[in-house]
């Protein structure tokens, strides 16, 4: 099953903007509209038309993103229709408590892998959410890379806004992907002392 994460923004509705995310380098991230959240972008990419998909959304439990989630909603119906896609299940969300608590965060990861099953191909925005909800996510995601079976990590998406032209509502799309697989190998290379990994970790990559 090909699954889409992404956080809803906590950003007040003046402050709350659709962009036109052109991608940096990854072209099956173009879409040819300005849209609010940059897993729009992935969805467009990523998925063919007549697939079933499942959207979960980490949403933080007050009204500012309450807002945007219907926001979020509005868009997956948009490009379910454009696409000829079905989200049966509508936009599933992860709702979490404004705390960043240790405690806390340990539990967000166990409902973010409680979402991933055998045989998914995932997909993450990172645009979004505090540092530690991020961070809580790749996470999730690489555990459950590591420990179910067949499981294949897409598309890491992170949407950057030019802050310096806003009124021209300018931004960029950038897959970090590569970024997963370099934990990957750094897991593998760390336990064999090897300190200068840069090239291996480069050809790998082929960058």
């Amino acid at each position: 099953m090909k699954k889409f994460f992404t956080c809803v923004p906590l950003q007040p509705a003046e402050k709350f903007s659709a962009y036109d995310y052109s991608p940096a380098e990854n072209e099956r991230l173009t879409y040819n509209k300005k849209t609010h959240f940059p897993i729009i972008n992935v969805i467009n990419g990523y998925a063919e038309e007549g697939d079933e998909i499942r959207v979960i959304a980490i949403l933080t439990d007050n009204e500012d993103c309450r807002r945007n989630f219907k926001v979020l909603e509005d868009e997956i119906r948009e490009i379910c229709k454009d696409k000829n896609i079905t989200c049966p299940k509508g936009v599933e969300t992860i709702t979490v408590p404004v705390d960043d608590s240790v405690r806390t965060e340990l539990e967000n990861f166990q409902k973010v892998t409680d979402y991933v099953s055998d045989d998914d191909a995932l997909h993450a925005c990172m645009t979004y959410g505090t540092k530690t909800l991020s961070l809580i996510l790749m996470m999730a995601i690489q555990y459950a890379y590591r420990v179910m079976k067949n499981i294949s990590i897409d598309c890491i998406v992170y949407g950057q806004i030019n802050r310096e032209n806003r009124d021209h509502e300018a931004a960029r799309i950038f897959d970090m992907t590569a970024l997963v697989k370099v934990n990957e190998l750094i897991n593998i290379l760390a336990p064999k002392k090897i300190k200068n990994a840069k090239d291996i970790i480069q050809a790998s990559l082929n960058v």
